[in-house]
């Protein structure tokens, strides 16, 4: 077994120092705990399948977006649609980019020095 890989309900967070500002190690950790929370209840979740990847990575953004603007406004409406479409874009192809959905900032976090995904 690769001793890298998560056991027995570890959870590995692995984000240089160099391109990320100390609000978003909170933001990155609130989302990842919640994936966490959600592969504890659902172990046999794949990410690599839209109709996991997309409910999963929805409570994920939730969490992180409700922590830079109120919930329901339409920023947070917009990050959280921003975020699923980044963070899904793989398992689901044939969706279309949000129409806010251009910058890191939409995402809610400051430009950490490499380009936005424009696929």
């Amino acid at each position: 077994m690769d001793p890298k890989l998560p056991v027995n309900g570890e959870i590995l967070i692995c984000l240089n120092p160099v391109l990320f500002h100390t609000i978003d190690y909170q933001l990155v950790f609130c989302h990842e705990y919640q994936h966490a929370v959600d592969f504890c209840k659902n172990p046999k979740i794949d990410m690599g399948k839209c109709y996991h990847c997309k409910p999963n990575e929805r409570r994920a953004h939730r969490v992180n977006c409700g922590m830079i603007h109120p919930k329901n406004s339409e920023a947070f409406k917009d990050c959280v649609e921003c975020g699923v479409w980044v963070s899904c874009r793989q398992a689901c192809p044939k969706d279309t980019r949000p129409r806010n959905c251009q910058s890191w900032g939409d995402l809610g976090i400051p430009d950490p020095g490499f380009p936005f995904r424009k696929d």
